[in-house]
C-alpha cells in the first residue's frame, strides 16, 4: 500500500518486468559516412560498453563525469548513463561563451571528460595560450 501523499489516487506499487535484450533507445546517426539510420539498443547493448569503460578506466562512484556533448547527442547520454551505473557525479556543460574550460574541469573535479576532438582542440588551445 503506498503512503498517503499529495496524490489523490497512488496506484498501488506492481511487479515490473524487464527484459535486457528488448530495445530501450532508438539512436539515430547523423549519416556522415552513411545514410541516416535508427540504432536499436537494448540494455544490453547499451551498458556493455559502458561496463567495459568503467572496468578498465577505474570509474566508481568517486568519480566525477563531465559531458562536454549535450544529453541530445548519444555520447552526452552515453555519458550520463555512466555516470549513473557507478554512482558518480555528473556534470553537464553549462560553461558560458569565451569562460575557461579548464578552470571550469578543475572547479568540478572532473575525473572522467567526455567529448568529440574539437573539444580536445579547443582546451588544448586554451592551455597552449595560457603557456
Amino acid at each position: 500500500e503506498p503512503a498517503p501523499g499529495p496524490f489523490p489516487n497512488p496506484v498501488a506499487a506492481r511487479e515490473v518486468r524487464a527484459d535486457p535484450d528488448s530495445v530501450v533507445y532508438l539512436a539515430f546517426t547523423s549519416g556522415t559516412s552513411g545514410e541516416p539510420k535508427g540504432v536499436m539498443h537494448s540494455d544490453n547493448t547499451l551498458l556493455a560498453p559502458i561496463r567495459s569503460m568503467c572496468r578498465d578506466w577505474s570509474l566508481g562512484a568517486g568519480s566525477v563525469v563531465y559531458s562536454l556533448s549535450p544529453l541530445s547527442h548519444n555520447l552526452g547520454f552515453g555519458a550520463m548513463l555512466t555516470a549513473l551505473t557507478q554512482g558518480a557525479r555528473f556534470v553537464v556543460h553549462d560553461l558560458p561563451r569565451g569562460a575557461s574550460l579548464a578552470e571550469r574541469l578543475a572547479a568540478t573535479g572532473a575525473t572522467f571528460v567526455v567529448g568529440v576532438p574539437t573539444h580536445a582542440m579547443d582546451l588544448l588551445r586554451e592551455l597552449d595560450t595560457r603557456a
